[in-house]
């Protein structure tokens, strides 16, 4: 690729100077056309005198660190080009379920404000989708056919082996030569925050993609407690495993419940409350948890032999659903809603976007949200990442398309695009009052299809996109105190202590192991363990049995995993 050697030999001279916020800052390309930007100079700041016995170097190695200053780049100027440039795109259709037939989008084309947008920045996508149903398919036959299009969004999710497997078979190129002045506003924002650089960067600290990104981290699903029971009870909403128990026995004899706590097969229930990421399969299949920065297998635990104990002592005492094997408590299954309604349990879990739909005929029914933990602290499972859907540059693109894609993907991390991408158009989806809160119109609320409000503002902005900066708060509007008050309770009681990255990338040694060995190990959990629960296995021989999933390499996958997580750390 053509380099501007004068302004490499300037951004490097920077870079021995001071850190960047993401460790390894890629290198800056010219290639030409360029749309107009260039790198805010960085000014450095005089460095401490030396004292008599130390040197500066000296100083800095003993001492406190120096807070790293960010090097920022100039914004883009717009349009970049008269509309005539386009480029090829491939993604996943856009998630809007009964909608998408009504209101006529099946690709992000589709979409008023990409459109508006694109009218603006001069540059044209074509899009090509992939099916919701059967996209992983739909990708593989592309990337056999060797027909790459310029865009391939979510090679991490589809391309076996992910990033560093699809550069290394040259399906992908690595944007380090053009990410500084092509996406600025990514840039910038991606060096605010450590955590975000590494987590959208490779294990060697290359740009692999660029992501959709969150403005911030909220948990939006948890558990709701009948508080109305609480009160007739005269108990406070349970904070720990211990006031869970007083409150689920004392309301199972006094409101004559067959369970308490709906639990289904997947025997997920309360698991975040021992700090175990689940009793079956966990992404790979691998269930794992962190203690400090070492891994370790749930199945191998302690603590998880403590969770499957509470768990059949739950099921024994009726706590719990006797028929949980055949109950599907997913937030699409309608059973929580169903047994609320009756006044058959007191405990379910949901989405906060779903919780209108658990209603009651009882006058004094409210729900309240609830976090229980072992010693009634926070949840330190993480409250989630900011970065999630991706999008990388083929090898089939030409190199002078892209400066004008990545300006493209770039404007809707701009205040402007993010507000489009995030609520709609402005005077038509949404507006500000006096006091400059967002309000929806009705073109929403009242939309001619009759969909709920929440649901075709999806129609009406990209929120599921792979790119783009997306305002978390774009449903506040739509909520009720209740909602808000949720959010708030869960999230202020969620850290991220001994949270995993979803962004671990494996290695191609670590993904062989992986699926050599975890779909065999999981599937052997998820039948025993029930058993355990149930009685029809002791815990006699609970230790034989942890020895037998042992034998099932469970140290290989958990060193496949553990050797990723160090790659992290070190980027």
């Amino acid at each position: 690729m053509k380099k501007n050697l004068l302004y490499n030999l300037l951004v490097l001279t920077l870079l021995l100077a001071i850190l960047s916020g993401c460790g390894n800052e890629p290198t800056v390309s010219s290639a030409e056309p360029t749309p107009a930007s260039t790198v805010e100079e960085v000014t450095e700041a005089p460095a401490p005198a030396p004292t008599e016995e130390h040197s500066v170097e000296e100083e800095a190695s003993i001492g406190e660190p120096m807070e790293e200053e960010i090097q920022y780049s100039e914004p883009l100027t717009y349009p970049l080009a008269d509309g005539d440039v386009t480029f090829t795109i491939l993604h996943a259709e856009p998630q809007l379920g009964p909608m998408s037939g009504m209101v006529g989008m099946s690709s992000y084309g589709d979409f008023e404000t990409i459109a508006q947008g694109t009218e603006y920045i001069g540059v044209t996508p074509e899009w090509r989708s992939l099916s919701q149903m059967n996209g992983d398919t739909q990708f593989n036959l592309i990337i056999a056919s060797g027909d790459y299009p310029d865009v391939i969004c979510g090679v991490d999710k589809y391309y076996v082996g992910g990033f560093m497997k699809a550069y290394e078979d040259d399906v992908i190129i690595t944007l380090d030569d053009y990410i500084v002045e092509d996406m600025p506003e990514y840039w910038n924002l991606v060096q605010e925050d450590e955590t975000l650089c590494r987590a959208v960067t490779a294990d060697n600290g290359s740009y692999m993609a660029w992501y959709s990104i969150y403005d911030k981290t909220v948990v939006n699903e948890g558990y709701f407690i009948r508080k109305d029971w609480c009160d007739k009870l005269n108990m406070d909403i349970p904070t720990s495993i211990d006031e869970l128990n007083e409150f689920a026995y004392t309301a199972k004899n006094q409101f004559g419940l067959e369970s308490v706590l709906l639990m289904g097969e997947g025997l997920d229930t309360l698991a975040s409350a021992w700090g175990v990421a689940a009793t079956t399969a966990s992404g790979s299949g691998f269930a794992y948890h962190r203690e400090g920065d070492q891994l370790v297998a749930d199945i191998t635990s302690q603590v998880y032999e403590d969770y499957i104990r509470q768990l059949h002592q739950w099921y024994e005492d009726g706590i719990v659903p006797r028929n949980f094997t055949e109950l599907d408590t997913s937030n699409m299954s309608g059973t929580m809603e169903k047994e609320l309604a009756a006044d058959r349990t007191a405990i379910a879990s949901t989405m906060v976007n779903s919780m209108d739909n658990l209603t009651n005929p009882d006058p004094d029914f409210e729900l309240a949200p609830m976090v229980c933990t072992i010693d009634g602290g926070n949840i330190h499972s993480g409250q989630g990442e900011r970065q999630f859907d991706s999008c990388s540059i083929s090898t089939g693109c030409d190199e002078e398309l892209i400066p004008y894609i990545m300006g493209w993907m770039n404007y809707w991390y701009t205040e402007e695009g993010a507000m489009a991408g995030s609520y709609g158009i402005q005077g038509v989806d949404y507006d500000y009052d006096q006091d400059g809160n967002i309000y929806y119109l009705e073109g929403i609320t009242e939309n001619e299809y009759g969909f709920p409000p929440m649901l075709y503002s999806r129609a009406r902005c990209f929120s599921g996109a792979s790119f783009g900066l997306m305002y978390q708060d774009r449903t506040v509007p739509f909520f009720t105190d209740a909602q808000t008050e949720a959010i708030n309770v869960w999230t202020s009681r969620t850290d991220d202590l001994c949270a995993i990255p979803n962004s671990l990338g494996l290695n191609s040694e670590e993904s062989d192991v992986v699926a050599l060995y975890a779909t065999d190990l999981a599937t052997y959990i998820s039948e025993e363990v029930p058993k355990f629960v149930t009685g029809d296995r002791s815990f006699d021989t609970w230790d034989e049995f942890v020895a037998e999933c042992a034998g099932m390499h469970v140290d290989e996958l958990l060193a496949a995993y553990q050797g990723a997580y160090d790659r992290y750390l070190t980027k």
